[in-house]
């Protein structure tokens, strides 16, 4: 009987998460990570889809929004289930541009390109989004690896090992874009929709329109309390986690009451 393929994290090494990450990265590394000390392949490719999914969200967004200052651009959005085919044409079509009609000069455009390009060679990890050149001969591209079924465990154990090198390659590219294109916010509302503030140079952008953070529990709250803004001078509110102590609840319900009354007491 031929040995199983096994999955090891300390074998595998998980990637580390780049200061400044969106939060949601911690949390699918961490679940990432946790499956693989289980030996849990098909649970690990899964969480590896979703975490390049996305990132390939993330960065779809933000390169559409930091290529709408220099031109116009056309870029495809499907509402509804996310499309990684989608993501992927967004980036090639913002970075192209970017490389050719934005002022390279500028940090915010430097940065997002750098995290594709060493100098003028696409990464590797660029490159299965066809961003720089077509893939090295053996893996998929980005969008069929994460639209493809998951397969029996030995596959599954051969596509983690093929596939994890391209998401740490990602993130450690990710390094100085996370600190230049700086998050300012992040906030998930109860329906799983999220939204974060990025600054971009000089500029405020969102992104999240492209997000999918399936039902992450860290994420989602179970409740969400506006702040009246004549308390602040800024939006401020409170996030309430899921499985929250009942005594905490009972604080905030009351709390959420005496500012919709607008009581200060």
């Amino acid at each position: 009987m031929a040995a199983v393929e096994t999955l090891t994290a300390k074998e595998l090494g998980v990637p580390s998460l780049p200061a400044g990450s969106p939060s949601h990265l911690e949390h699918l590394l961490d679940e990432l990570n946790e499956s693989l000390d289980l030996d849990a392949p098909g649970t690990s490719l899964r969480v590896l889809k979703r975490t390049l999914g996305f990132l390939a969200g993330y960065y779809a967004d933000l390169v559409e929004g930091v290529s709408s200052v220099f031109g116009e651009l056309t870029f495809r959005h499907k509402e509804g289930s996310p499309d990684p085919a989608e993501f992927v044409e967004a980036i090639r079509t913002g970075i192209s541009f970017l490389m050719t009609d934005a002022p390279q000069e500028l940090p915010e455009v430097r940065a997002l390109v750098d995290v594709f390009y060493e100098g003028t060679t696409g990464k590797k990890f660029a490159r299965i989004i066809g961003v720089g050149g077509p893939p090295r001969r053996g893996p998929l591209s980005l969008a069929h690896f994460l639209a493809a079924p998951l397969p029996v465990r030995k596959k599954c154990v051969q596509e983690v090992r093929r596939y994890l090198p391209y998401l740490r390659e990602w993130l450690e590219s990710s390094a100085n874009l996370f600190s230049t294109a700086a998050i300012v916010s992040e906030r998930t509302s109860q329906d799983g929709r999220q939204n974060i503030r990025v600054q971009r140079g000089k500029q405020l952008g969102d992104v999240g329109k492209r997000l999918d953070i399936g039902a992450c529990a860290l994420c989602i709250p179970d409740k969400e309390i506006d702040v009246p803004t004549t308390l602040f001078e800024r939006p401020v509110y409170f996030f309430v986690p899921q499985k929250a102590p009942v005594h905490l609840l009972e604080i905030l319900n009351k709390l959420d009451q005496a500012m919709q009354s607008q009581d200060p007491v």
